[in-house]
Formats: structure tokens, sequence, C-alpha cells
């Protein structure tokens, strides 16, 4: 019938304070599990019975920022990567138990990147000249392997393929960097700070002024 089933309003349910540029988590939903990044007292981050909208657990007092969460394996609990305003948060998916935490604090609160993972390793980017970093997460804490300015994605997520990340930098350019130390690989400039995907083992870039 196309009628909605259920549905909630983040700042009337929850009295989540309305970030600067307004909501933009995609919600992620894991088998019969919706998970939602919201950013109120107590229910930063919030999973919902998928089919109902019953609110299965609240986390958290953070606010949120402008990413989304990203779900992955870490030993055997099924964990999610929370990018939010202070900085990377690592819950358990089943209960939304805290993992560990790395301070990441950005301009504005813009860590609108996806986080990027690769075992139990978090690549985090963000724009506003703050960087990137690979953090090794686990029961005993977060820990960063490198960290430089050499990827400095604003809004759009990098994209991790065969050992390396390609995204857009701050530059602005397109760039490939080593997901190991960091280094860059190449650079291309004079496609603004656009956005990419994989597909195949194909780049596909949109450029800033909608060249594809």
């Amino acid at each position: 019938s196309g009628k909605p089933v259920w549905k909630k309003d983040l700042q009337a349910d929850f009295a989540a304070p309305m970030p600067d540029w307004g909501f933009t988590c995609s919600p992620l939903v894991v088998g019969n599990v919706l998970f939602v990044e919201v950013g109120a007292k107590g229910a930063s981050v919030v999973a919902f019975k998928k089919a109902t909208g019953e609110v299965l657990w609240k986390s958290g007092d953070d606010r949120v920022a402008y990413s989304s969460p990203v779900a992955f394996k870490l030993g055997d609990d099924s964990c999610l990567a929370c990018f939010l305003a202070p900085g990377l948060v690592v819950l358990k998916s089943a209960d939304g138990s805290e993992v560990c935490r790395h301070l990441w604090k950005t301009s504005y609160d813009v860590n609108a990147a996806t986080p990027i993972i690769t075992g139990d390793r978090i690549f985090l980017s963000s724009g506003y000249d703050s960087g990137s970093a690979l953090v090794q997460v686990g029961k005993a804490g977060a820990m960063v392997l490198w960290q430089n300015k050499n990827m400095r994605n604003q809004f759009n997520s990098s994209v991790l393929w065969d050992g390396h990340l390609y995204g857009f930098d701050d530059a602005p350019e397109l760039r490939c960097i080593d997901v190991k130390d960091g280094s860059v690989k190449w650079s291309q400039s004079g496609l603004g700070k656009g956005s990419l995907m994989l597909a195949e083992g194909k780049l596909i870039v949109l450029s800033e002024k909608g060249e594809l």
C-alpha cells in the first residue's frame, strides 16, 4: 500500500540536538536490527527492531557528526564503528556497550567520511586540515599506527582496494595512499572535491563540477 509501517523523529522522540548541517547518518541494517547515530544524551547510538521500530538499546552521550556507522567483526564480537563528534567510538552491536574510543576532534564537528575497516584497524579521515590515521582497536583500547595529513576527506569517503586508499584530499586532489603507512603513491588535480566509488577494480569518479 505504500503506507509507513513505523517512523521516528530524532528530536521529538529522543531530544536529540539538531547538528549544524542536519542529520546525515545513513541508517545501517544488519539482519533484523537497524542502527542509527542519534546524538542524544543517553542515546548517542540507537538500535531498533527493523520490522517494528521497537528500541532494542540506546548507548552513549556523544553528539553525532555527519558520518554513518559501519559493522565489522572484532574477534568473536560483532561491532559498530561510529565516527561521532568527539571521534571514533566502537560499540558491541548486541547491546551497545563500548569497546573503545579514539579522540578525533575536527572543526565544526565535521567528521563526515565513513570509517574504513581492515581487520582490527580503522581508517579515519577528516577535512579542515585534520588529516587521517590508521587506528588499531581492541578491548585494551585504541592505538594509532600512523597519522598524517596526506588524505583529508572533508565529506566524501575514501575507498580501500588492494592495500591502497583512494579519495579526495582538501588540496583539492584525487589521491592514492598506502594503507600501511599513509604515504602518497600518486595524486591528480583538476577534479575539485569530488566523490568516487569502486567497481570491479576500477574507480568511478565524479568531479566537483559533475564530470564523470
